[in-house]
């Protein structure tokens, strides 16, 4: 099944998404349905977190396609944001604590995409920058299995066809045909999407189950991470295999307090940020 994005004169302030069948094979139509009748649920689901974009309507499958209208969000994609605008350590700090609470808060729900930069739009408001989720297709509830992963995500989780290191307590079930994510595997993708932010051409967690977690350390350095630091050891918590992920929380903010800011420099296109320490900072910022 593949999915387009247009606008239609009839619905002003929508955005139209059409999901297609590849085929007309009873394998694909029968998917078409079945993900139809997810649109709906989420539709109408009493606990669906405000922060996610859902549809606010699904139309009828006519032939091997079916159209949901959803809000048309006001904003930069998040990768747009960073090439035109750049982002400071602050600014990275709040914007990744806010998703992340939001994301724990809704604890009925699993997000395995949220971890892409083109699925968080960045907006304006007073003066601050405030965000939204689009594209709810594989956001994970009740007994829905989860159906794709973020980009930064899918490559992370597997490493040279075997599981990589610390994935095993990201799901419910391997063993099956279908994944079942818990929150664990949140936990992990607002890492990625930190270290998306300060590198996009960069795949954080290593394909070579052998090396993993010496490449991962290397990683962590290159973007001047401090080894000593809460962001790091958590960082690090992530390949653990028992040890369960522990949130970011506050772990950018203590690097603010302790002087920390970014430096950008451009990268095929793209801002990339490294951790600089500048002179020792004499107020604490995690109140701001």
């Amino acid at each position: 099944m593949r999915a387009r994005l247009y606008f239609d004169s009839k619905y002003p302030g929508k955005i139209i998404k059409e999901y297609i069948a590849k085929d007309k094979s009873k394998d694909e139509l029968d998917d078409l349905v079945n993900f139809r009748n997810k649109m709906i649920v989420e539709k109408n689901h009493p606990d669906w977190p405000e922060f996610f974009i859902r549809p606010e309507k699904v139309l009828q499958i006519e032939g091997t396609s079916f159209k949901t209208l959803q809000q048309f969000v006001e904003g930069e994609i998040l990768y747009d944001y960073i090439r035109n605008n750049g982002i400071d350590i602050r600014t990275c700090a709040r914007l990744i604590r806010n998703i992340e609470k939001d994301v724990m808060a809704a604890e009925k729900f699993v997000f395995p995409d949220i971890a892409n930069g083109e699925n968080i739009i960045i907006q304006k408001k007073n003066g601050e920058i405030a965000y939204r989720a689009i594209d709810s297709d594989d956001v994970v509830f009740d007994d829905y299995y989860c159906t794709g992963f973020s980009s930064k995500m899918s490559g992370e989780l597997l490493a040279n066809g075997k599981y990589a290191l610390g994935v095993n307590k990201c799901f419910e079930d391997k063993k099956g045909e279908y994944l079942y994510p818990n929150k664990q595997l949140d936990i992990r993708s607002i890492y990625a999407l930190l270290y998306l932010i300060m590198d996009s051409k960069r795949n954080f967690y290593p394909y070579d189950t052998n090396e993993e977690m010496r490449k991962y350390m290397y990683y962590l350095d290159c973007l001047n991470i401090p080894q000593g630091s809460e962001l790091y050891k958590k960082s690090l918590i992530t390949l653990s295999e028992d040890e369960p992920n522990q949130i970011i929380g506050d772990s950018l903010y203590e690097l603010i307090d302790d002087g920390y800011s970014f430096e950008g420099r451009k990268k095929a296109g793209y801002l990339t940020y490294t951790l600089h320490k500048n002179k020792k900072a004499f107020y604490n910022n995690s109140t701001l």
